[in-house]
């Protein structure tokens, strides 16, 4: 398999932009994906509408990606990349047609809102360039849910017949055309002035005068302009995504990402030229073990990493690119497919680990009470769960005691693990906090032979407890924190089953204790048909006698003995 039939087979399926080049590195094509494994794959088929792509696969020799914090960003970035390298085979597939704009009349007394290809020197504002004018259109559409700006070509007509479009009433226009809207030129001009604060990317200044105003209309007791503003900010605040790959700062910067797994590492720089993203390299450091990203960073450069906002997410996505380079690298050294994670490569971040943790496994103890206590063990690979791995168990301690209870369940799957009937796992989660972690962990350094990761995820405060350092509080919408809460929760499902499940059949054994000629067999045959005590007392002898496999007379003894009016249930 030649390399870059390799890199195509190593993709992942994130977004992205990708990048065909020839032997001298010469970039031929730049596309943009939400997934790059997906789109990047259909091109080692023949297209037959789409000649030219024969020709530029026979001329591409590598391939290069930057992965991306969205399906916009990567549009964006397609189209700073295209202007920046002008690859031959963009301006064939694209029939030499020029990206599409956006248009804001802004020089008319009531500005329309048009997508357009030709930049003129008319007074209006233009934001773009775009390279998807279906994707644009859409999300143009969503926007006039909180900016209704008219889009009509015909506004005179409308005006003189006095007669609002389709628009005006699904409330997607305010209806400067019509008298009864009473429309007021400055509140419109506003609304104008918040979408292209929005298409610029100055979604904060937006949000904050609209706050501005809604506050001021409600000390005026302009309740209905008080109401638009808050539905305005709700819609907006869904709506909108931050992104990375164009800002109004001028500054060039390069950002640094690093991930490391053992003895290697990879670096992966992003370009920043006059506020936009124009490129990216990766390289790989040998020898690293031991060394953390604060090392890493002492070879390159000096730099403190921001806290938030912009700077924050394109250090985020150089660190996403060097941990999707890292495992490229990995796994074909490895002669395997490389996999790929966000919450992988997110819980590796947050929480110092040494490697990726693939593979997780997760412990919750049911009980009520001391009664009928059991364990539930859950895993999952690369944030998918793997049942095959699933295990359950009784506890064998007496009492409710969720510390021993836990330290059991550990030591009883570790064995197994050990034994090479279960395979090793990179992280492992408890449900609880401080004392359910350091139960594990005794149980652990008992039976475990190489060392293994263990945190807690508390309950309510969704806290990570690690050992020997603070409780992390990772941001609610982390891929990281949602990977450990689908893994906590699916523990406590699996737990939760297997519970009732024992309990079920406890209650139906001993309602039948008593019934002649029910043994162990029988029961079991009874606990097998109906699963359940209602089930069971709901049914008919002869149901009872067919589905049990058990003679008439017995059946009707044990309908007998389920009544409700003989206190028995």
């Amino acid at each position: 398999m030649s390399t870059l039939s390799e890199k195509i087979a190593d993709l992942p399926a994130l977004p992205g932009v990708y990048l065909f080049k020839d032997a001298r590195g010469e970039v031929l094509y730049v596309g943009k994906a939400s997934s790059l494994a997906a789109r990047v794959r259909s091109y080692l088929g023949h297209d037959p509408e789409r000649p030219h792509l024969d020709e530029m696969r026979e001329r591409a020799a590598d391939l290069d990606t930057i992965l991306t914090g969205s399906e916009v960003e990567a549009v964006l970035l397609e189209s700073t990349l295209i202007r920046q390298h002008k690859p031959h085979y963009n301006v064939l597939l694209k029939d030499d047609k020029s990206f599409p704009f956006v248009k804001l009349s802004v020089q008319e007394e009531w500005p329309r809102l048009s997508v357009t290809r030709r930049v003129l020197e008319d007074g209006a504002r233009y934001l773009g360039p775009f390279t998807d004018v279906k994707a644009l259109r859409r999300t143009l559409r969503d926007l006039r849910r909180i900016f209704p700006i008219r889009t009509c070509r015909n506004f005179e007509d409308y005006r003189r017949q006095d007669r609002p479009c389709l628009y005006f009433h699904i409330r997607r226009c305010v209806g400067p055309c019509y008298s009864r809207a009473r429309v007021d030129p400055g509140q419109y001009r506003g609304l104008v002035d918040g979408l292209l604060l929005l298409l610029a990317g100055r979604n904060d200044e937006l949000l904050a005068r609209l706050r501005r105003e809604m506050g001021e209309a409600a000390e005026g007791r302009r309740y209905e302009l008080a109401a638009q503003r808050r539905d305005q900010i709700a819609l907006l605040e869904r709506a909108r995504v931050p992104q990375a790959m164009v800002s109004a700062d001028p500054r060039d910067t390069d950002v640094l990402g690093f991930a490391h797994h053992g003895k290697l590492a990879a670096i992966a720089t992003l370009f920043v030229r006059e506020g936009r993203v124009i490129g990216k390299e990766t390289r790989l450091v040998e020898r690293a073990d031991g060394m953390d990203d604060g090392a890493l960073l002492e070879t390159w450069v000096t730099q403190v990493a921001p806290a938030r906002g912009r700077a924050r997410r394109l250090v985020e996505l150089a660190q996403r690119n060097a941990a999707a380079a890292l495992e490229q690298a990995q796994a074909r050294a490895a002669g395997r497919r490389a996999r790929y994670s966000e919450a992988v490569e997110g819980l590796q971040r947050e929480l110092g680990l040494p490697a990726p943790p693939h593979r997780m496994v997760c412990f919750d103890i049911s009980n009520f009470g001391g009664d009928q206590a059991v364990a539930a063990v859950v895993a999952s690979e690369d944030g998918h769960a793997k049942k095959s791995l699933y295990r359950r168990m009784r506890m064998r301690r007496p009492g409710p005691d969720d510390f021993a209870m836990i330290g059991e369940a550990v030591e009883r799957y570790w064995a197994h693990v050990e034994s090479g009937e279960l395979p090793r796992p990179d992280l492992v989660v408890i449900d609880g906090g401080a004392g359910q972690v350091g139960a594990a962990r005794v149980s652990l350094d008992k039976v475990a032979t190489r060392p293994v990761a263990l945190v807690g995820l508390a309950k309510r405060e969704e806290l990570v407890v690690r050992e020997g350092l603070p409780d992390l509080r990772l941001a609610r919408r982390s891929e990281a924190l949602r990977a450990l809460q689908r893994l906590r929760d699916e523990a406590h499902r699996f737990g939760l089953d297997y519970h009732r499940k024992l309990r079920s059949r406890a209650r139906i054994g001993s309602a039948l204790d008593h019934v002649p000629g029910v043994g162990p067999a029988r029961r079991a045959a009874l606990l097998k048909a109906f699963g359940s005590v209602e089930a069971l007392r709901d049914a008919s002898p002869e149901s009872i006698a067919e589905r049990s496999h058990v003679p008439l007379p017995l059946a009707r003894r044990v309908a007998e003995a389920l009544r409700p009016s003989e206190g028995v249930a």
